[in-house]
């Protein structure tokens, strides 16, 4: 089992709170793969396998534990920008290129978009 440190991280927008950092050796120029596939820092028996969750690059959930984890990107992309999601959308909403129109549904309709 690997030591960790605890950081003040925003992980989800919610403002910060204090998160266990683990730090994996680099092994190798592709970051993801170091992320990937690895033993778990915490349980070591398992290993942590890429999850979806939404569109959440990094997020990983032990095989074994079931602990979630979340890679940081910094480590590949250092000037990545830190911001709230209120702000993510706003920037997204300023470079949208066509405008998004949300029209009414019918029971129907959803089930044939299924």
């Amino acid at each position: 089992m690997r030591p960790y440190k605890v950081e003040m991280r925003n992980m989800d927008g919610a403002g910060t709170r204090p998160c266990r950092v683990w730090t994996l050796p680099p092994a190798g120029r592709d970051y993801w793969a170091v992320v990937t596939d690895c033993p778990c820092p915490v349980c070591g028996d398992g290993a942590l396998r890429w999850a979806e969750a939404g569109y959440v690059p990094g997020y990983r959930i032990c095989s074994a534990c079931r602990r979630h984890f979340l890679a940081d990107c910094r480590a590949e992309y250092p000037d990545a920008e830190e911001m709230t999601v209120e702000a993510f959308c706003q920037w997204k909403a300023e470079r949208q290129r066509t405008p998004v129109e949300w029209l009414p549904t019918t029971e129907a309709r959803f089930h044939e978009m299924l």
